[in-house]
């Protein structure tokens, strides 16, 4: 591991923690044997996290008749998984708050990180993937950018400035600049919080040529969906055309109603930030 890299992800396992309630859900999450009451439990233990978790239930992401004020009837209503996955974006929100930065706008990055991890969600669902781990690693492939601008943002200040300028892939200039870049750096925190290995993998390689990802399906997935989900095209992805007709075929949708179906998701999107306040 390179050293500073190495530094970063020490400085990040001494000052945070991966949210408590977040991991253990993820890990329930692609447990196929957790039952819905035991993932009711283990959100209740966390007051503050069931509370947002109610808030979202009772926004208008559920356009369910009267309010749900009780978490067991909120997942019979709205479902295990889609608890499972509010309570983990919830968790994140609020958890990684120490990460934060002037120069990354909270809402425009969980916002980008709220239609990845939903449209990775149905990515997986047409390769033949764990959706679950899907939305895991596509809410959280830009956790390393995060970190980045929290604790180098002199430099990443002039990588951003000269990205722009020069018209180079962001994460091409963090490479040149530091060794490694935000994907390598999210990937191998994911493994020191001792996420799922194909989750911390998905994270890590998002941005690698999309030729190296034929027999990485999951860190594919994260790659197509973070294009679909709005963000800049790295050439290092393979071009827009490419990786469109890739969306395309995988969701098997035309041009036409590709677009519909990704504003659907980016409705979804609002809607999450919306009620968590972002």
């Amino acid at each position: 591991m390179n050293d500073a890299l190495g530094a970063l992800v020490a400085d990040a396992e001494r000052s945070l923690r991966f949210p408590h309630a977040a991991l253990r859900l993820v890990r329930l999450a692609h447990d196929p044997r957790a039952k819905a009451q035991e993932i009711g439990r283990l959100i209740e233990r966390d007051p503050a996290l069931a509370a947002r978790v109610l808030k979202l239930a009772n926004s208008p992401l559920f356009p369910y008749e009267g309010q749900i004020a009780d978490l067991h009837r909120a997942i019979s209503m709205i479902g295990t998984k889609e608890i499972t996955e509010l309570a983990l974006t919830a968790a994140c929100v609020t958890d990684f708050s120490a990460l934060e930065s002037e120069l990354l706008r909270r809402g425009d990055f969980w916002w980008h990180s709220f239609a990845c991890a939903l449209l990775a969600q149905d990515l997986a669902r047409a390769f033949g993937q764990s959706s679950e781990e899907a939305f895991a690693a596509g809410l959280l492939h830009d956790v390393g950018q995060m970190l980045l601008f929290a604790r180098r943002p002199h430099l990443m200040v002039q990588v951003l400035h000269d990205s722009l300028s020069d018209d180079v892939p962001l994460p091409e200039l963090e490479r040149q600049r530091l060794g490694f870049n935000h994907a390598d750096l999210g990937g191998a925190l994911l493994q020191a919080w001792k996420l799922p290995e194909r989750v911390s993998e998905a994270v890590a390689l998002h941005h690698h040529p999309s030729a190296d990802l034929q027999k990485k399906p999951l860190a594919h997935i994260v790659q197509l969906a973070n294009l679909g989900s709005g963000s800049i095209v790295f050439s290092s992805a393979g071009s827009f055309e490419d990786l469109q007709a890739q969306l395309c075929a995988r969701l098997g949708f035309a041009p036409a109603a590709l677009a519909a179906h990704l504003d659907s998701n980016r409705k979804r999107a609002d809607g999450l930030c919306a009620g968590l306040g972002l």
